[in-house]
């Protein structure tokens, strides 16, 4: 367990160093495949659910989290989705298939990115998928 850690931690500290961006790896996430990626203002994740199915997640959680929803835009390939805040702020969330069965989701909240909100919308879909 202990070696896993330092192997993930290591990895990405390899991938800040080298990928010419900020990049913070954030925690793992159930069901996804890979670990919560904070980099340039976006949380991103990749998971092991179909475009469809965080797409219905996506939509509960705004809807739990009185996020008006602003635009809606989806097909079976992928979703944007962008909605405010009660105190204005806006919330971005994009969904890119990957396969019939993983998806690559994106969230940002806020015009340069809030790591604690964008962290609780993501946890908010991901407890609805």
């Amino acid at each position: 367990m202990m070696g896993n850690r330092f192997l993930v931690l290591g990895l990405a500290v390899m991938m800040v160093g080298t990928a010419g961006c900020s990049a913070l790896v954030i925690g793992a996430a159930a069901g996804a495949a890979g670990t919560y990626i904070w980099t340039q203002g976006n949380l991103e994740l990749e998971v092991n659910y179909s475009v469809d199915d965080l797409y219905v997640a996506a939509r509960e959680a705004l809807d739990q989290l009185n996020i008006l929803i602003e635009r809606d835009r989806h097909d079976r390939f992928g979703a944007n989705i962008s909605g405010r805040t009660d105190r204005g702020r806006k919330v971005l969330i994009r969904i890119d298939g990957r396969t019939e069965r993983s998806a690559f989701i994106r969230v940002r909240v806020g015009i340069l990115g809030d790591r604690e909100e964008s962290q609780m919308v993501m946890n908010a879909i991901l407890r609805d998928v």
